[in-house]
C-alpha cells in the first residue's frame, strides 16, 4: 500500500515482531479441550512444609531479641576495652591495640511450643456472714456513715463561710437544721419532680419537704452550705478541696465495716451533666452513667463499697490527695496498677482475700507486686 507514492514501510518502518498464525487441526474443537487438567501438575513437585504463621512470628521475635541482647553485650565489652586502653596510656600505637570484638552470630532459634492445658483454679475463701445481735434502725444505720461529728463540721463551716462572705450578716444555722436539709436532699433524690418549686407548689405540694422547711430557707441554705475553709484554698493541688472533709469522713466510715474475702476494683461514675465541674466531669461510654465524676472503688461481691478514690485527671495528684503515700516499688507500676495497690493496702480483713480486677487495671508487674 502506498500513500502519494510513498510506501508504508518508509513512514512506519518494518515490524520487528513477526507473527505466526496457528491453524487448529479441527476447528470444531475448543482450545480448552486440547489441554488436560493433569498437564499443569508437576510430578516432581514436593510442597515445602511450613510451620504455622503464629509459630514463625514467635521465632522471628525471639531471633530479634537474642540479636539485640548480643549487640548490647558486645557494645558494653567494647566500651570496657576502650576505657582500659585509655587508662594504660595513650603512647601505645595502633599495632598494640586489641582488635574490636565482632558481634557473635545469632543463637540457634529455640522452638516455641504452646501446650493446651487447663489451669486449676485455687480454692477461694468463703464468707460466713454472722447475724448482728442488735438490728439498728434506719436512722442509726445512716449515722454510722453520716456521723454527728460530720453534721457539726458542716454547721461550723457553713456559718464560717457566711461570716467570711458578709461580716455583718445575720445568717446562722444549727445542727438540727443541717440534718433536716440533708434529709430533704435525700428525699428529693428518691421522689423526683420536674422543678424544685413543685415541692412547695399548691397542686404538687410534698408535705415531707414543705412541712420541714420553707422554699426560701432551703434555697438560702443551698447557696451557703460549705464543707471546708476557703481561706486555706490557696496553694492546694486538691481540686476537690471544698468537699474533701465530707468525702474523707464517709470513706473512713466505709473502712470501719467488716470486709468480705472476695472484693473487686473498678471505676464508678457519679452521674452529673452540669457544666460547672469543667474537665473534672468525665465521659466513660461503657458505664450506665456515661457522664459525671469518676471514682475508683474497692467493693464487696454484693456491691458494698469499702474505699473510694476521687479521680482528678492526673493520677499523681489523685493518689496524693487520697492521703496514701506510694513506695518506690509502687511508683514503677502503671497508673491503674497504682490505684489497685493503694486500694489493697487499706484492707482490714484478717482472712485471705481474693481481689478481682479487669484488664484495665491488671498487669504482670501488679501480679508480682501483690
Amino acid at each position: 500500500m502506498t500513500l502519494f507514492g510513498i510506501g508504508c514501510g518508509t513512514l512506519y518502518g518494518k515490524s520487528r515482531t513477526q507473527h505466526k498464525t496457528l491453524i487448529p487441526v479441527d476447528p470444531n474443537i475448543s482450545e480448552d479441550e486440547l489441554f488436560d487438567v493433569d498437564d499443569d501438575q508437576d510430578p516432581d513437585f514436593v510442597p515445602i512444609s511450613r510451620e504455622p504463621l503464629a509459630k514463625r512470628r514467635c521465632a522471628v521475635l525471639l531471633f530479634v531479641e537474642e540479636d539485640r541482647e548480643e549487640e548490647e553485650e558486645d557494645r558494653e565489652a567494647e566500651e570496657e576495652e576502650e576505657e582500659e586502653t585509655t587508662r594504660k596510656g595513650k603512647g601505645r600505637g595502633k599495632a598494640n591495640a586489641k582488635p574490636k570484638r565482632r558481634p557473635k552470630s545469632a543463637l540457634q532459634l529455640r522452638p516455641t511450643t504452646w501446650k493446651k492445658e487447663d489451669i486449676s483454679n485455687p480454692p477461694l475463701p468463703s464468707y460466713n456472714h454472722q447475724l448482728p445481735s442488735y438490728v439498728e434502725s434506719p436512722q442509726q444505720y445512716f449515722n454510722r456513715f453520716f456521723t454527728l461529728q460530720l453534721i457539726k463540721h458542716i454547721t461550723y463551716q457553713t456559718n464560717l463561710y457566711a461570716t467570711q462572705k458578709d461580716v455583718g450578716t445575720t445568717f446562722s444555722t444549727t445542727e438540727h437544721e443541717i440534718s433536716n436539709f440533708v434529709a430533704i436532699l435525700l428525699y428529693m433524690g428518691v421522689v423526683q419532680l420536674p422543678s424544685l418549686d413543685d415541692y412547695w407548689a399548691m397542686d404538687t405540694r410534698v408535705p415531707q419537704v414543705a412541712d420541714i422547711m420553707s422554699s426560701k430557707r432551703f434555697r438560702q441554705l443551698r447557696q451557703t452550705i460549705h464543707f471546708n475553709d476557703n481561706s486555706q484554698l490557696h496553694g492546694t493541688i486538691d481540686r476537690f478541696f471544698k468537699v474533701r472533709p465530707l468525702f474523707t469522713n464517709i470513706n473512713e466510715a466505709f473502712r470501719r465495716e467488716p470486709e468480705t474475702p472476695k472484693q473487686s476494683v473498678d471505676e464508678v461514675m457519679v452521674g452529673y451533666k452540669g457544666k460547672a465541674a469543667g474537665n473534672l466531669r468525665r465521659d466513660v461510654q461503657m458505664k450506665p452513667n456515661k457522664m459525671g465524676f469518676k471514682l475508683f472503688s474497692r467493693a464487696s461481691e454484693d456491691g458494698f463499697i469499702y474505699d473510694m478514690i476521687l479521680y482528678q485527671g492526673l493520677m499523681e495528684v489523685t493518689l496524693q490527695a487520697h492521703g496514701i503515700p506510694l513506695s518506690p516499688e509502687q511508683k514503677t507500676l502503671t497508673d491503674t496498677s497504682q490505684v489497685v495497690t493503694v486500694l489493697a493496702s487499706i484492707m482490714n480483713s484478717t482472712c485471705t482475700t481474693a481481689l478481682f480486677a479487669d484488664d484495665y487495671f491488671t498487669s504482670l508487674e501488679l501480679v508480682r507486686y501483690l
